[in-house]
């Protein structure tokens, strides 16, 4: 079922043996197929709401309707910053560091940032930061090529020197 949401997400390069995401020789994706699913999953006001949390609280029911309180500490330190608001962390032996994080940019516009292979846990946090800093340099660049290229002829002249 996995396989085929993913297909359904358009995610070319992923294959899922197993649900729980834990080291699995067979489970692959890449850094453009796990953004799309973090888009996707992000659509989802649940998910969002847990996701954002430090500490998430539930009740859990097995088959036989036996019920369990769980208790979930979220490890993203990203959530204690600013316009950050989830989405996942992990670390495995083969992969090593990762993360899967979603920034707003400003009301309702958001970019998914995500990280593979960090060499250490805090260093995926690092990357994050550079890769923000480096798409919101890119906006404000963009938003000023807009600028000057909508200006009259001559203060267009102006504004490029």
């Amino acid at each position: 079922e996995l396989n085929l949401q993913a297909q359904k997400l358009n995610m070319k390069n992923t294959y899922f043996d197993c649900p729980h995401g834990l080291s699995n020789q067979l489970n692959r994706s890449t850094a453009s197929d796990m953004a799309l699913l973090s888009s996707y999953a992000m659509k989802n006001q649940l998910v969002r709401d847990i996701v954002n949390k430090q500490i998430y609280e539930t009740v859990i029911y097995n088959d036989n309707g036996e019920s369990r309180q769980v208790t979930w500490v979220n490890t993203n330190i990203l959530l204690k910053e600013q316009g950050y608001d989830g989405v996942k962390t992990g670390i495995t032996k083969s992969v090593g560091a990762r993360l899967s994080s979603r920034y707003c940019i400003k009301d309702g516009m958001h970019i998914i940032i995500v990280v593979l292979g960090a060499e250490a846990q805090l260093l995926r946090y690092l990357e994050t930061r550079i890769i923000k800093q480096w798409v919101l340099e890119q906006i404000q660049h963009i938003q000023k090529r807009i600028q000057v290229e909508g200006q009259p002829q001559q203060k267009k002249h102006e504004a490029e020197n």
